[in-house]
């Protein structure tokens, strides 16, 4: 029973101890200073800005004759004066720290990303029917997240609270597996086993982490070059190539931090002496115990 009992601590640590790990390096990213610091370091704003007024100049269906010259050359100026990099940034980076406060639930109220003020400038010129349908709605609806993902937002707000429950449930596991040993030898070596086994499989997950990480960007780059918008490859690449990088190295840290210590923790175990258990003297069957006189 004591062996069953162990097996099945060793098997909740392992699962509590590596599920604290990954949901941590996960939300160590899943922030908003990490998603704006990202974006700006990928460039992908001045690459919109540089690419959005030749996109938004040509008809919808790639026939530039579509629109006039003059019209088209009058539209052209016009974003790329009303559409500059810094506008997007500041558009962009309120949205994101607006949808990260709604998904933690400090606030009810959802967030929009309103680019309407486009839509009133570009009015006068009336070119609004020569627009895609897709860009005439985003300039005249705001972007929010729809009644259908509201789930998102608890299943983010578990997530910012698993680490901390699966770091206490590993915890006690430890502290049950340390106790139940008998003497100090015993405790040192089976703490050690129940870090090593986790933090060596952690490990090689991280590589596979990491490469499934690569060619899931890889897919995604490649879907844009087919697409036609291979101009956008680059800075996304650089954006999403980021993530399973970062992730993987928090990961490596922890588990590595963790496996150095189980170790550490064999090698003193040959430093301790093993308690010994007291003899019993055991008294002969044919033995005759003399009445006192």
């Amino acid at each position: 029973m004591r062996g069953l009992l162990t097996v099945i601590l060793f098997i909740t640590f392992f699962f509590s101890f590596s599920i604290a790990v990954y949901t941590y390096s996960i939300n160590s990213i899943v922030t908003p200073d990490y998603v704006k610091s990202s974006l700006t370091e990928s460039k992908i704003y001045s690459v919109v800005a540089d690419e959005l007024p030749d996109l938004i100049s040509s008809s919808e269906n790639g026939d530039d004759e579509l629109i006039p010259a003059e019209t088209k050359a009058q539209l052209g100026g016009f974003i790329s004066q009303a559409i500059t990099e810094e506008y997007l940034q500041n558009k962009i980076e309120p949205f994101v720290d607006d949808t990260f406060t709604w998904l933690a639930g400090e606030t009810d109220t959802v967030p929009t990303l309103s680019f309407s003020d486009l839509g009133e400038q570009l009015e006068p010129l009336g070119v609004s029917h020569l627009l895609s349908d897709d860009f005439n709605q985003i300039v005249s609806e705001p972007i929010e997240i729809k009644e259908g993902n509201y789930q998102l937002r608890s299943s983010f707000q578990f997530s910012q609270i698993a680490p901390v429950i699966f770091s206490i449930v590993g915890a006690i596991t430890l502290l049950i597996i340390f106790l139940m040993a008998k003497d100090w030898r015993s405790k040192l070596r089976k703490t050690a086993l129940a870090v090593f086994l986790p933090s060596t499989l952690g490990l090689a997950g991280v590589a596979a982490t990491f490469l499934v990480g690569n060619l899931l960007v890889a897919i995604a780059t490649a879907a844009l070059r087919d697409y036609g918008f291979e101009q956008f490859s680059k800075p996304i690449n650089d954006l999403l190539v980021q993530i399973p990088l970062d992730i993987s190295v928090r990961m490596v840290t922890i588990f590595g931090v963790a496996l150095a210590g189980a170790i550490i923790f064999f090698v003193i175990s040959f430093f301790v002496t093993r308690e010994k258990e007291p003899k019993v003297e055991s008294v002969p069957e044919n033995s005759e115990v003399k009445p006192a006189t």
